[in-house]
């Protein structure tokens, strides 16, 4: 399971708040304490001083690689009612940048900043197809609940709604656990306390090893959950599915040809899906022997297939592919190392105006 943590909460803390080393020794516990699991660090570009303490702080603990830093457009503070446009436009950047790491599921700290700050949160902006975890300190919510501020009480549904959305909320005292139910009517199921809570991360390291532990379960209860309900792609035989992505005969390209030949090679070692985009008709030897699948149907199922294998060449018969890359990252058979005539085609004829 690959696990995303924000953490902007921890790059926040320039005073050593509670949240901030909460956020800090939980990712650490989190790593030290899940090591079957792939976790991934986000941080928010808008903080670059935080870097090299967060980085110093990871140190033999995650690789480098593994940390990775979003770029936003800013000022992004809320209470600044002229940087609507800019947080709006933030949010599904910083959604997309998130689903581009393909995780199984998100923890975030901030889901209630950003009102004075460059913080960024946004929960179900984009994508439904990605669990968001979030975890929540002790907060007043039924006391602000009708705050006076106009401007305030929008940015306060806003991210109540957001709470709405998540597929997991913890919270680190029971009676904070019961106010979040009574306040958000939702299920009780997707509120648990993992602790009576650490308030900073001098705790004990067996606690934070108990609340790692505990988070990561209900971390992979919601993954287990997710899958029931999408449910991986169902084969026929012990063959893992593969979405293969070519153009095929009759498609005029000698690609088409060269899909063709090792269809049949592959299939010795995966249940085959082919998708496809093209009007021309396809060969009835291959429609015969795999699935043929369009462009609508893979959207709505990429998710679903952990081998995804692109045949990409430098022609129009392959523009279909690079906006499905964007979404379903995968292996990519480059046939041509120049991909210009590629782009001019989807440019000049409007397919993709101004991609090249």
């Amino acid at each position: 399971m690959r696990i995303v943590l924000d953490l902007q909460a921890a790059q926040l803390d320039a005073q050593g708040t509670s949240e901030g080393c909460y956020s800090l020794a939980f990712a650490q516990a989190v790593i030290r304490e899940a090591p079957q699991h792939d976790v991934w660090l986000v941080l928010n570009g808008r903080f670059p001083e935080s870097f090299e303490p967060i980085y110093a702080a990871f140190s033999g603990l995650i690789s480098r690689e593994r940390i990775r830093v979003y770029e936003l457009p800013g000022p992004l503070a809320a209470a600044a009612s002229e940087n609507t446009w800019r947080r709006q436009a933030a949010e599904l950047l910083y959604e997309n940048f998130v689903a581009d790491l393909r995780p199984d599921i998100v923890h975030l700290c901030t889901v209630l900043d950003g009102w004075e700050d460059d913080t960024v949160a946004t929960i179900r902006g984009l994508s439904e197809s990605i669990p968001v975890a979030t975890t929540l300190y002790e907060f007043p919510l039924t006391s602000l609940s009708r705050p006076s501020d106009p401007m305030f009480k929008r940015f306060y549904e806003q991210r109540l709604e957001f709470l709405r959305c998540a597929d997991l909320i913890m919270t680190l005292s029971e009676a904070a656990r019961q106010e979040l139910i009574n306040a958000l009517d939702i299920s009780a199921s997707r509120i648990v306390n993992i602790s009576e809570g650490p308030s900073s991360a001098d705790y004990h390291q067996t606690a934070w090893s108990n609340i790692a532990r505990d988070s990561v379960k209900a971390f992979e209860a919601v993954y287990r959950e997710r899958q029931k309900k999408q449910g991986p792609v169902v084969t026929q035989t012990d063959r893992p599915a593969l979405a293969f992505i070519s153009p095929l005969p009759f498609e005029r390209t000698g690609i088409a040809d060269y899909s063709a030949r090792l269809l049949p090679c592959l299939a010795k070692h995966y249940e085959i899906i082919c998708v496809v985009d093209q009007p021309e008709r396809i060969d009835p030897s291959i429609c015969s022997q795999f699935p043929i699948r369009d462009m609508r149907w893979f959207e709505k199922n990429g998710v679903k297939f952990p081998r995804i294998l692109y045949q990409l060449g430098n022609s129009p018969a392959h523009r279909h592919m690079l906006p499905l890359l964007e979404q379903f990252p995968g292996v990519i058979v480059l046939h041509d190392f120049f991909l210009g005539d590629l782009l001019w085609w989807m440019s000049e004829s409007d397919y993709a105006p101004g991609v090249f």
